[in-house]
């Protein structure tokens, strides 16, 4: 379970979905083996809006996990984000975030766990998230919004173009970047760790 909370974590806006889209696939790997797939939806963007989303699926022993996080921007900021996560075929998690005037957002938690079925309130305009670190390199950037926690992360730029993104709990995951383009994502769940790695040459046409 630890696995896919991670994975929720990680994470140029596309826009809005037509008939088919172009999908760049990460691979997920412990310890050498491959143990699930992120794909990340590539669509054109037309006009004042956009929308963003990846799939991820993970199956290992005793556990499979999914989680699907879509977003849609106006006017540069995020309009809504939905991310939804679930565990051996059943939903136990859902995390809405929508925005309620210039600057305010309401995120709303569905689940099991404490903090959920409750409201909150963020008093920030947000321009970029986490699954869009997938897209772009977060030059210059100090924050992104973590969808499924609903709070902003802080972003340290560790050179070579390496980005340290400071979770919920203190825990850092490392984005590392090729001409722009996000080549592997690194993270350290429990004493180890987890790839997740662009698929070369994986891009291909997908029927929505």
């Amino acid at each position: 379970m630890k696995l896919f909370y991670s994975l929720a974590m990680l994470f140029v806006l596309t826009g809005p979905f037509k008939t088919y889209s172009q999908i760049v696939v990460y691979d997920i790997i412990i310890a050498r083996q491959t143990v699930g797939s992120v794909k990340v939806h590539q669509i054109d963007s037309t006009g004042e809006h956009s929308k963003l989303r990846i799939d991820a699926a993970v199956s290992i022993p005793f556990y499979s996990g999914s989680l699907q996080s879509e977003n849609q921007f106006s006017n540069g900021l995020l309009k809504s984000s939905t991310t939804d996560y679930m565990v051996n075929g059943k939903k136990k998690e859902r995390t809405f975030t929508t925005k309620v005037g210039s600057g305010s957002y309401n995120v709303d938690y569905y689940g099991s766990g404490k903090t959920y079925d409750e409201r909150k309130n963020i008093a920030q305009d947000i321009s970029k998230t986490i699954v869009g670190l997938y897209y772009l390199e977060p030059v210059n950037l100090k924050a992104v919004y973590s969808e499924k926690y609903g709070q902003m992360c802080q972003i340290v730029n560790l050179g070579e173009n390496r980005y340290a993104v400071t979770m919920p709990g203190g825990k850092k995951n490392i984005y590392i970047y090729d001409g722009g383009k996000c080549k592997e994502v690194a993270v350290e769940l429990g004493g180890f760790k987890l790839r997740i790695v662009r698929r070369e040459m994986a891009t291909a046409m997908a029927k929505k």
